[in-house]
């Protein structure tokens, strides 16, 4: 599929990257969560908040970067890349990341063996093993060693250290004690945590504002978050309690745009419902990705499309795999290339289309 159905490490996480066209799937249209056991649930890509107008390609063995015309607008020469955010993107060079500015201009020269997106001003770096954060000019953050990082959110930032998670602020001290088993970023003063095989949630002091009962939690989004139970996915508030009366649905995602997929019966596939509960999208496709832009990704089949918020099929269902729109454009595979379409369905940019 064009995206991973399971990522071992959550969205932020920074790892290794992959290699190739590994790489593409590795930074996905949807990003899921493994919580409990087996348990997936979705969390919000950080790439839509890249706000840059520049996308990702890949020409011959090399990474560029192309505007919304479809122009390479960052000569193709990285190993690999990552994307924008806050107006800087990691780059490989070699075996080592740094990072470039808009123009494909060296912002912070290639010295780390990992790194990852900007957020609040500061990104996660690994250095001879270990995980640190750096700003905007390079330089490290002074905090305690640890051994994973994830991005800062809402002033705090998750990171691993004895094997277990807790949060640093902004000055890199210890904000909230290591002591959970698995951590989410924060969105809309929460976080969701692991304590003793449970989910639940933590306010930014730390404390348990929903206690650990759950199979899996996702992040809040719209003021619901998804949690998982032996009957299946369902949504609660910020206050711990049910939504939508209690309904329990095979699968659930996220809200966003006021809408979110859910696999619906009887036919076991995927529509969309509104804020209240109610369905408005029919539950016609196999596959489904949240709304960003108006639009969503959905599959029936072999082949993705998109449809837009009243259910009308705004892309054909014509491609292999395909994307959330960002900034008016989306990446999606055509006969096994990868290609850059508009919201009206038409290619921006192809291999060998080079502007």
């Amino acid at each position: 599929m064009f995206y991973d159905l399971i990522l071992r490490k959550r969205h932020g996480e920074v790892n290794t990257p992959m290699k190739g066209r590994k790489h593409m799937r590795r930074l996905t249209a949807m990003v899921f969560l493994v919580l409990g056991a087996g348990l997936v649930l979705s969390a919000r890509d950080k790439r839509l908040d890249n706000v840059s107008g520049l996308w990702e390609v890949r020409v011959l063995s090399k990474v560029g970067f192309i505007d919304a015309s479809g122009r390479l607008a960052v000569p193709a020469r990285y190993e690999e890349a990552g994307f924008f955010s806050e107006g800087l993107c990691p780059v490989r060079q070699g075996e080592m990341w740094g990072y470039i500015d808009i123009s494909g201009r060296t912002a912070i020269p290639a010295r780390f063996e990992r790194a990852g997106p900007f957020s609040e001003g500061m990104a996660a770096v690994g250095l001879r093993g270990r995980m640190g954060f750096i700003d905007r000019t390079g330089r490290m953050l002074s905090m305690p060693a640890v051994e994973e990082a994830g991005l800062f959110q809402e002033g705090l930032a998750r990171v691993k250290a004895g094997g277990l998670w807790g949060f640093i602020d902004g000055q890199g001290r210890r904000a909230i004690p290591a002591r959970f088993e698995e951590a989410g970023d924060f969105f809309e003063g929460l976080a969701a945590v692991r304590i003793q095989g449970r989910w639940g949630h933590i306010d930014r002091e730390g404390r348990v504002v929903i206690p650990p009962r759950f199979e899996g939690a996702s992040e809040f989004q719209e003021g619901r978050a998804v949690v998982r139970t032996p009957s299946g996915a369902s949504y609660i508030d910020k206050r711990g309690s049910a939504v939508f009366q209690g309904r329990v649905f095979q699968e659930a995602q996220r809200f966003s745009d006021g809408l979110a997929a859910v696999r619906l019966p009887p036919s076991g596939r995927f529509g969309f419902i509104d804020a209240e509960g109610k369905a408005v999208i029919m539950a016609l496709y196999d596959e489904a990705l949240p709304f960003n832009e108006g639009l969503a990704a959905v599959r029936r089949g072999e082949r993705w499309g998109y449809v837009d918020k009243q259910g009308a099929v705004a892309v054909e269902l014509r491609f292999e795999r395909a994307d959330y729109f960002i900034n008016g454009l989306a990446r999606v595979v055509r006969s096994g290339r990868d290609v850059y379409i508009d919201r009206g369905g038409r290619i921006v940019w192809e291999p060998g289309m080079i502007r």
